[in-house]
């Protein structure tokens, strides 16, 4: 993964869109990253970097159920 500009990241699950920080990080963490829109797992981890997660966008799917309740 690049350190400076990563590309967006799409959960695999739902599609929203995510920019991704990666953080150096000493000891490895075993907590869980959940996606904002779904709840899907998401990587907490690449090599010795912990990532970081920026919501840019609900997927369209999430965001019109979320209108649709009465």
């Amino acid at each position: 993964m690049a350190h400076s500009s990563s590309p967006p990241f799409k959960c695999p699950n739902c599609k929203a869109l995510y920019q991704v920080v990666p953080i150096e990080a000493e000891s490895a963490s075993d907590g869980q990253l959940t996606c904002r829109t779904c709840g899907g797992p998401l990587p907490a981890r690449d090599g010795q970097f912990a990532l970081k997660y920026f919501l840019l966008r609900r997927s369209g799917e999430f965001k019109r159920h979320a209108y649709s309740v009465v």
